[in-house]
C-alpha cells in the first residue's frame, strides 16, 4: 500500500480543509512543534480512512475526540495505491448524543473512465481494506504504521501474537492450506474412484463386446433387405401411379355418364317466356300513362303561371285580416280613453277639495293654539295689569277657552290630511290610467293607418281594384293550385305504376338470366364431350337441342366408363401381388409390418433401431473404458494427495517455516541494530522465540530486551521495523501482503547525534529501494537530512502544513508553538 494523498477537514487541530500530497514521495519527514498536529495529519487520518479508528485512543470505538473542538463533524479522505490499482477511502465522523459515529464511509476504485464504488458502509470499507492490504488493524499498526507509544509493540509482543503477524505478512498459512486442500482432494478423489467402480458394477456391467458383432450382422441383413425393397418399390410406385391415373380416368368417365343421365329440362321454361311477354306489355301501358300525366302537369302549371304569385295572395289575405282587426279594435279603445280622462278629472277635483279642507283645518287648529297661549300668558293677571308681551295695561282679560278645542282641531287636521293623501293617490292612479288609455288609442290609430296603407299596397301589387276583385282572384288561384296538385298526384301514381311494371320485368329478366346460366352450367359440365353450340334466342329451343345431343351420346360414354373401371381392377390386383411378396420377405427377415404401414418404412425403422442399439452399446463400451480410466486416475490422485497431506501435516511444516523466517528476520535486524548502536548490540531468540539483546560490550552477554533503556528500546524496535520492511518481500509466499510503506511516529528525540546520523542513513537506504518511508518527528536535524519535509504549524485558525524541499532549513518555532518566518526556495504551502 502506497499513500498518494491525505485530505482532512474538522479533524483534530485541522479545522479548515488540509491536504498532504505524497504523490511521487518515497522518503519524507513530518516536522513541527509538539501539539501542532503531526500525528493527526498522517497516522490518525490514515488509520481513520482505512479502518475507522485511531490507534492512540486504546479504544477502537472511540472516535469523538478526533473531531475538531466546536465542530459537529470531521471528514478524512485517503487516496492510495495497491500494486497498479488506485483507491480512495472516505469517512465522515459526526457527533451524536452518545459520542460520534462513522457510518458514512465509502471506498472507490479510480479507473480510466471515472470511479467504481467497492464498499458503501463503514463495516464494508474496513472489510474490503483488510482484504486489499492483507492486514488487520492491529497487524497494520505493528508492521506499517508504528504510532506513538506503540513503537516497540512488535519487540515486546508475545511469540504467538508475533507469529500470527508473520503468518499473515508472509502468508505461511499457505502450506497449512495446501495440506488441508490435499487431504480434501484425497477424499474427493477416493469418492470419485468409488463412484466410478459403482457404475462399472451397476448400469455398465452388461456392456458385452460380443453383442456388437450380432448387431453388425443384423444390420447387414437389413441393408440387403432395404436394397431389395428399393427395387420392388420402383415397380410398386409405377403401379400406384398408373392405378391412380386409371382411377382418375374411370372417375371422369363415370362422372360424364352420370352427368349426361342427369340432364333435365326445367319445368318453368315455357311459363317464364309468358311472364316476360306480359311484363313487357305492362311496362308499355304504364309508360304511356306516365306521359299523359306529365302533359297534364305542364298544362296546369302554365295556367297557374298566368295568375299572381302565391306571396301576393298571401299578402292580400294578411292585410285584409290586419285591417279588419284594427278597425274592430278602435271603438273600444276610444271609449276606454274617454272614460279614463273623465275619471282623472274627477280624481283631480276630489284632490283639490281635500287640499282646501286641510288648509281650513290648519287655520282652525292655529286659532285654538293662539287662544290657549293668550290664556296661559294672562293667567293670574287682572284688568289694568301690564301685558307680559307688549307691556301695555290690560283693558280686558280674554275668556278662558275650553280644553278640548286644540285637540279637536288637531284630530280634524289629521283626518283632512289623510283624506288628502288618499285623494292624491287616486288622482295619480287616474292620471296614469288616462295616459295609458290615451297611448293605446293613439297606437291603435297608427296601426289602423298602417293596415290601410298595407291593404292598398297589396291590392295594387295583385292588380285588384277593390276587395271584391281580390276575393275573386284568390278563388281562381286556389282552383289553379288544386288542379296542379291533382295533376302531380296523377303523375306520381303513373310513375309508381311504371316503376312497379319495370320491377316485374326486371325480376322476370333476372329469372331468365338465371335460367340461361343454369343451361350454361349444364352444358359446361359436359363440355369435354363436345356438346353443340346453342342459339341464345329461344331458351326452350336451346334446352331441346342440348337434350337431343345428350340422348344420342349416352351409349358411347357408358361403354367408355365400364372399360376404365375394368382397367383399375386389374392394376390393383397386380399391386397387391407385388406388395404381398415384399411383406413376406420382411417377415422372414424378422421385420414386422403392421396394418397399412409401408414395408420400406418398417425396414428403415428396424435398421435405425439396430444401428441406434449398436451405437448405444458402443457408447457404453467407450464409457466403460472411460470410467475405468477415471477410476484408475482417481485412485492414483487419491494416493498422491493423501501422501502430500500427511507430509504437510507431519512435524509442523508451517511452524518450521515460521521459525526459519523469524531467524532470518532477527539476523537482518541484528545487522541493522549493530550499525545503529555502533556495534554495541544485536538481537537473538531464546528457546521460546522471545527476543534477547546481545551486549557485545559486556562479553556478548544475552539479556532480556526489557532491560534496555528508552533510547536502546527505540533502536531495537527501529531495527526490527526496518528489517521487516526490508525482508518481508523475500520471505513471503506469492500473494502475501507487500509492505510498500513504513511510517514511524516519534522516538527520535532519545538518540544522540551520531546515532541519529546512522538512523537517517538507514532510512535513506530503505527509501531508495522503492518503499514509502515517513517519519513524524520534532527533531530538526533528522528532518533536515531527508529530501522532502512537511512542516506542520498551528495558528489561531487551526493547523496547516507546507512542503519544504531542496535542503531548505526549517524555520524556528515561535513562542506559542506556531512556526514563524517564511520558507526559503522550494517551500510550498499545502493547506
Amino acid at each position: 500500500m502506497r499513500p498518494q494523498r491525505v485530505e482532512l477537514e474538522g479533524i483534530g487541530s485541522f479545522r479548515e480543509r488540509t491536504e498532504l500530497d505524497l504523490a511521487g514521495v518515497d522518503l519524507f519527514a513530518l516536522s513541527g512543534p509538539t501539539g501542532a498536529g503531526k500525528t493527526t495529519l498522517l497516522v490518525d487520518a490514515m488509520m481513520l480512512a482505512l479502518y475507522g479508528t485511531v490507534p492512540r485512543y486504546d479504544d477502537r470505538r472511540l472516535v469523538a475526540p478526533a473531531i475538531t473542538q466546536g465542530a459537529n463533524e470531521g471528514r478524512v479522505r485517503l487516496t492510495f495505491s495497491v500494486g497498479s490499482r488506485t483507491f480512495t477511502a472516505t469517512r465522515v465522523i459526526r457527533r451524536t448524543k452518545q459520542g460520534a459515529t462513522t457510518k458514512e464511509a465509502r471506498l472507490e476504485e479510480i479507473t480510466g473512465g471515472g470511479s467504481v464504488v467497492r464498499a458503501g458502509s463503514a463495516d464494508e470499507v474496513s472489510s474490503e481494506v483488510e482484504r486489499l492490504l492483507g492486514l488487520s488493524f492491529d497487524q497494520f499498526c505493528r508492521s506499517v504504521v508504528l504510532p506513538q507509544g506503540a513503537f516497540d509493540r512488535f519487540l515486546f509482543a508475545k511469540p504467538a501474537e508475533r507469529g500470527d503477524l508473520l503468518l499473515q505478512l508472509l502468508d505461511l498459512r499457505l502450506h497449512d492450506e495446501v495440506g488441508r486442500r490435499a487431504r480434501l482432494t484425497a477424499t474427493a478423489a477416493a469418492a470419485r474412484a468409488d463412484a466410478a467402480q459403482r457404475r462399472l458394477d451397476g448400469d455398465l456391467a452388461n456392456a458385452d463386446p460380443a453383442e456388437l458383432a450380432r448387431l453388425d450382422e443384423r444390420a447387414e441383413v437389413l441393408d440387403a433387405l432395404a436394397t431389395r425393397c428399393g427395387e420392388v418399390q420402383v415397380e410398386l410406385d409405377d403401379l400406384r401411379e398408373r392405378g391412380g391415373q386409371l382411377a382418375a380416368e374411370a372417375d371422369a368417365a363415370a362422372s360424364d355418364r352420370d352427368t349426361l343421365g342427369s340432364l333435365r329440362r326445367p319445368a318453368d321454361v315455357d311459363a317464364l317466356a309468358d311472364a316476360i311477354r306480359c311484363a313487357d306489355e305492362a311496362v308499355s301501358v304504364a309508360a304511356e300513362a306516365r306521359s299523359a300525366a306529365t302533359a297534364d302537369i305542364d298544362a296546369a302549371e302554365i295556367a297557374r303561371e298566368a295568375l299572381p304569385d302565391a306571396a301576393v295572395l298571401v299578402e292580400l289575405s294578411r292585410t285584409a285580416a290586419d285591417l279588419a282587426a284594427a278597425t274592430d279594435a278602435m271603438p273600444a279603445l276610444t271609449g276606454a280613453a274617454d272614460a279614463a280622462a273623465t275619471s282623472a278629472a274627477r280624481a283631480t277635483a276630489e284632490f283639490d277639495a281635500a287640499t282646501a279642507a286641510v288648509e281650513r283645518a290648519e287655520e282652525t287648529r292655529e286659532a285654538a293654539r293662539r287662544r290657549e297661549l293668550v290664556h296661559a300668558l294672562t293667567d293670574g293677571l287682572h284688568t289694568g295689569d301690564n301685558c307680559p308681551v307688549c307691556g301695555s295695561p290690560i283693558d280686558q282679560l280674554p275668556a278662558t277657552p275650553p280644553d278640548s278645542d286644540t285637540a279637536a282641531a288637531t284630530d280634524a287636521l289629521r283626518s283632512a290630511q289623510a283624506a288628502r293623501v288618499t285623494a292624491e293617490s287616486r288622482a295619480r292612479d287616474a292620471d296614469r290610467a288616462a295616459a295609458t288609455a290615451t297611448e293605446r288609442h293613439h297606437a291603435a290609430e297608427a296601426r289602423l293607418a298602417q293596415a290601410r296603407e298595407a291593404r292598398a299596397a297589396a291590392l295594387d301589387a295583385a292588380g285588384a281594384a277593390d276587395d271584391a276583385t281580390a276575393t275573386d282572384l284568390i278563388a281562381r288561384v286556389r282552383t289553379a293550385d288544386e288542379q296542379v296538385a291533382a295533376a302531380r298526384q296523377r303523375d306520381r301514381a303513373a310513375r309508381e305504376a311504371e316503376a312497379a311494371a319495370r320491377t316485374t320485368r326486371d325480376r322476370a329478366g333476372s329469372q331468365e338470366a338465371d335460367a340461361w346460366r343454369a343451361l350454361d352450367v349444364a352444358r359446361d359440365a359436359v363440355a369435354r364431350l363436345g356438346p353443340p353450340t346453342l342459339q341464345r334466342r329461344d331458351l326452350a329451343a336451346a334446352w331441346d337441342a342440348l337434350l337431343a345431343w345428350a340422348e344420342e351420346s349416352r351409349p358411347q360414354v357408358v361403354a367408355r366408363a365400364d372399360e376404365a373401371a375394368a382397367r383399375v381392377v386389374e392394376a390393383r390386383e397386380r399391386y397387391a401381388q407385388v406388395n404381398g411378396a415384399l411383406r413376406d420377405e420382411c417377415v422372414r427377415a424378422g421385420v414386422e409390418v403392421t396394418g397399412s404401414a409401408s414395408p420400406a418404412a418398417a425396414i428403415a425403422d428396424a435398421l435405425a433401431t439396430t444401428r441406434a442399439t449398436r451405437a448405444r452399446l458402443a457408447e457404453r463400451l467407450d464409457e466403460v473404458r472411460t470410467v475405468t480410466a477415471e477410476r484408475d486416475a482417481a485412485r492414483e490422485e487419491a494416493n498422491v494427495a493423501e501422501h502430500l497431506g500427511k507430509l504437510l501435516r507431519a512435524d509442523g511444516f508451517s511452524r518450521w517455516l515460521l521459525a526459519r523466517a523469524l531467524r532470518r528476520l532477527v539476523t537482518g535486524a541484528s545487522t541493522i541494530l549493530r550499525e545503529l548502536s555502533s556495534g554495541a548490540y544485536s538481537l537473538a531468540l531464546d528457546t521460546t522465540n522471545q527476543f534477547l539483546v546481545v551486549d557485545h560490550r559486556n562479553a556478548d552477554e544475552p539479556r532480556t530486551v526489557k532491560s534496555l533503556s528508552g533510547g536502546e528500546r527505540f533502536l531495537a524496535s527501529l531495527a526490527l521495523a526496518l528489517a521487516l520492511a526490508d525482508h518481508v518481500t523475500d520471505l513471503a509466499a506469492d500473494g502475501a501482503a507487500k509492505l510498500e510503506s513504513l511510517f514511524l511516529d516519534e522516538g527520535f528525540g532519545t538518540l544522540d547525534p551520531d546515532t541519529l546520523d546512522v538512523v537517517a542513513a538507514a532510512l535513506e537506504e530503505l527509501g531508495a529501494r522503492g518503499r514509502v518511508v515517513g517519519i513524524v518527528t520534532h527533531v530538526r536535524d533528522l528532518a533536515e537530512r531527508l529530501p522532502v519535509r512537511f512542516e506542520v504549524r498551528k495558528g489561531p485558525k487551526g493547523s496547516s502544513v507546507r512542503r519544504v524541499d531542496d535542503g531548505a532549513p526549517l524555520p524556528e518555532p515561535s513562542v506559542d508553538g506556531d512556526a514563524s518566518g517564511t520558507a526559503t526556495s522550494g517551500a510550498e504551502e499545502v493547506a
